[in-house]
């Protein structure tokens, strides 16, 4: 039994030595693989960031042709009719959260201001920029883009002609209304306000900067 023992240990030596290559070369495969898997993985998350990259920019120009073609005309529209109806622009302190007041509930005018608006079709035209503005809050469009063209004129209407009928709309703690609109109202008009603060201080450093120095003569210098 020994001597044959003796006999095949060299080739259980031999088995051994290239059974621990196979496993080695196993292991390194299986590595090489991870590594390639992890290679594509970032890849396609790089793909991935692209192509919705890609996605929200076309979006983007979509919604800032929206604006452009029709809901500006539109607009103006209703700026003209509600002109024609005697309606002037809103001049006031726009109410916290858009709430109006319990006094302007009662305000007969203000009413029957109101009624006119609806009759010129103020609902519609609202209802557009509240879907318009869910899809900016939700990342369908890139916001970073479409604020710096639409900001100023999304504002200022809002500020002018709707916010009276949308403060009416969201009377007795309905705040669920136009929800999305007043939300980006609030960031645009900050990021508004900020925008402009940072032209003025550099309008004003600027100024500074241009103003020599003159220095006076010391004694004993």
């Amino acid at each position: 039994m020994s001597s044959f023992i003796n006999a095949i240990s060299p080739y259980l030596e031999a088995l051994y030595y290239f059974s621990g290559i196979i496993v080695a070369g196993t292991v390194v495969i299986g590595l090489y693989q991870l590594k390639a898997l992890k290679q594509q993985t970032i890849l396609l998350k790089e793909d991935m960031q692209i192509r919705n990259k890609r996605m929200s920019i076309e979006k983007s120009i979509e919604y800032m042709n929206w604006f452009a073609k029709e809901f500006l005309p539109n607009s103006s529209q209703y700026r003209k009719n509600a002109r024609e109806k005697g309606l002037s622009e809103f001049k006031g302190e726009i109410e916290k959260d858009f709430i109006i007041s319990q006094s302007d509930l009662k305000n007969v005018d203000k009413l029957k201001k109101l009624l006119t608006m609806l009759e010129l079709g103020i609902d519609d035209i609202i209802n557009q920029l509240e879907s318009f503005s869910a899809a900016i809050l939700n990342g369908l469009a890139d916001e970073e883009i479409c604020f710096y063209p639409l900001h100023g004129s999304y504002c200022e209407f809002i500020e002018e002609w709707y916010s009276e009928y949308i403060s009416f709309a969201r009377r007795d703690g309905n705040t669920n209304y136009y929800g999305n609109l007043v939300e980006l109202y609030k960031v645009w008009k900050s990021k508004s306000i900020k925008l402009n603060l940072s032209k003025q201080k550099a309008a004003i450093e600027e100024s500074i900067n241009n103003i020599p120095d003159k220095k006076m003569k010391k004694i004993g210098y």
